[in-house]
């Protein structure tokens, strides 16, 4: 019998697939499929190979120039905040030992409209401590901003915006990536045959899944519980904004460039598409949302002035869930997945990654 080529190949170069990579070089991990294959160019573990259909890494909902880290507020004690609060203590350590540039320390993040008041109770109920959140009066946000407010807020002490890419690129580290290859059908005869769109056939012990919103490998009772969502986010000229010196949210978000060659970056829309092109209706909804914000922030009364026409965009779309939980597990014999990571990925998916290790080390679902 021909030995796999490989012991896993995982479908796709996203923060899913990075964090399954990086899970799979941990700590009392061994890997050891019959055949080592390596890159010529001797890159790469030999065990594990990631295969992306784009160009380049981290090119779908993975690739915005900017991205938050920030824990799910959530105010019931249920299965989700149990998830995520373990998510955010998860990924922050394993960030942190990656020693990934961090672009912002701290997010505040205001109520979305005039109804939301559960502020002044969310450090109660969310069960956060003070090291991760902070409940602000209008004076205090004032003061830690630096400027008028006119609304109480919460602060995320902890909370990072980071670049998404080099996130990805430090979970992968030395994993064999495979670029600009679609891996259109999986078939089993003895081990996994993944075969591109170019007729390759890539083979393996182990197949992981995470393709986002391409759900043709997912197995059908996995298909039908992802829901594209398509985001865009609006980059505002320098010169257009004031330059605050934390990153807000509000619903949206709002972070402040770093350098007079950056762009103030607003997002991000929600769409139920599966299509993501970068559209002026997009751009008007995150600016009548930053224009929204004003109300907490007058400073922001300049976003008046702000047309489609002077901003630029990028447009992506993102596998979501009804429940707003991820989605990982085993499909088939030696067939995993992990999607559904939607719009809080960067901070959940090594988690995730992590309990889909605990399925696989157990044999079964």
């Amino acid at each position: 019998m021909v030995s796999p080529q490989y012991e896993f190949i995982i479908i796709g170069a996203g923060i899913a697939g990075a964090a399954i990579a990086h899970e799979l070089r941990g700590p009392g991990r061994s890997l050891s499929s019959g055949a080592r294959k390596r890159d010529p160019m001797g890159r790469g573990d030999g065990d594990v190979l990631i295969v992306d259909s784009a160009p380049e890494i981290a090119s779908g909902a993975s690739g915005n120039p900017k991205g938050i880290m920030r824990p799910f507020l959530s105010l019931g004690d249920d299965a989700m905040r149990r998830f995520y609060h373990a998510a955010w203590d998860y990924g922050l350590k394993v960030f942190e030992k990656l020693s990934v540039p961090v672009v912002q320390r701290g997010v505040l993040q205001f109520p979305k409209d005039e109804i939301e008041t559960r502020f002044h109770t969310a450090p109660a109920f969310a069960g956060f401590d003070e090291d991760d959140l902070e409940y602000l009066s209008v004076t205090q946000a004032a003061d830690r901003l630096q400027i008028e407010c006119r609304s109480d807020a919460l602060f995320w002490p902890r909370a990072l915006v980071v670049d998404p890419a080099q996130w990805v690129r430090a979970l992968i580290g030395a994993t064999l990536v495979k670029t600009q290859a679609r891996i259109q059908k999986l078939e089993y005869q003895n081990h996994w045959h993944a075969i591109t769109d170019q007729n390759e056939i890539l083979t393996a012990q182990n197949i992981i899944v995470t393709s986002g919103n391409y759900t043709g490998l997912l197995p059908p009772e996995t298909q039908t519980q992802i829901r594209p969502r398509a985001g865009q986010i609006t980059m505002v000229p320098h010169d257009a904004l004031p330059v605050l010196s934390y990153a807000v949210s509000f619903g949206h978000y709002a972070l402040p460039p770093q350098n007079l060659h950056e762009s103030h970056i607003i997002g991000a829309t929600y769409e139920h598409s599966n299509e993501s092109p970068v559209t002026i209706a997009a751009h008007e909804k995150n600016i009548a949302a930053l224009k929204n914000l004003a109300r907490a922030l007058p400073i922001f009364a300049a976003a008046q002035n702000i047309t489609p026409e002077i901003c630029t965009g990028r447009a992506a779309v993102r596998a979501t869930t009804a429940n707003h939980m991820p989605l990982y597990g085993q499909g088939a014999p030696h067939l995993y997945y992990l999607t559904g990571l939607g719009s809080r990925g960067l901070m959940s998916a090594p988690y995730a990654a992590r309990q889909l290790m605990a399925i696989m080390d157990s044999g079964g679902r």
